[in-house]
């Protein structure tokens, strides 16, 4: 369901755990040390759990149930006062789009929180909510957002998410299921 557009910047849609809170300008810096440490242990466990795969598939689905429930504990003591929540996100350089249950006040000040693949990372960006609308289908409300330009890292680690997501596309889909022609001919070949 990943769809790209070309604007300003690339744009793809995307579900991801997502979460966000309300900030003040004094208290804008992330540490993000703690999360660089998260990323890497994730990264180490997910080669180790690689090279298990073949030779104990049941110790690595325990595994990575483990690594998950750690995952939820670690969310559980995030500080983000909505989510985490796995949404539909439009995303760019420039801005972030999502939906939400209840309206966010338009010149709002937020830390967005994407958990970024493959590693689980989050990358923490602040943002300005610059638009809320609601829809009448559904009544939920269509959030957009505008990302600063002072963030240099940040920014610099959605475009290589942003990359990811290309490349993935680009990757030719070696499996292929066969649809009904080719299972009907494939019987008729063999004689049943």
């Amino acid at each position: 369901m990943i769809q790209v557009e070309k604007r300003r910047h690339l744009r793809i849609d995307d579900r991801l755990m997502f979460s966000w809170r309300p900030v003040d300008e004094e208290h804008l810096e992330v540490d993000d040390t703690r999360e660089a440490m998260r990323t890497s242990v994730n990264r180490e466990i997910h080669q180790l759990i690689t090279a298990l795969s073949e030779t104990s598939p049941e110790v690595v689905k325990v595994l990575l149930q483990l690594n998950h429930k750690l995952d939820l504990i670690a969310d559980h003591n995030n500080e983000s006062l909505y989510g985490p929540s796995l949404i539909s996100l439009n995303v760019s350089q420039s801005g972030v789009a999502f939906e939400w249950h209840d309206p966010i006040a338009e010149g709002l000040l937020v830390q967005l929180t994407l958990t970024i693949p493959p590693d689980n990372f989050r990358l923490h960006l602040i943002a300005t909510v610059v638009e809320c609308i609601q829809r009448e289908s559904d009544n939920t409300f269509v959030v957009r957002c505008i990302l600063p330009s002072d963030q240099p890292r940040e920014l610099g680690l959605l475009k290589d998410y942003i990359e990811y997501i290309l490349l993935m596309q680009e990757d030719e889909n070696r499996l292929i299921a066969p649809d009904s022609d080719d299972i009907a001919a494939d019987s008729m070949q063999s004689g049943r």
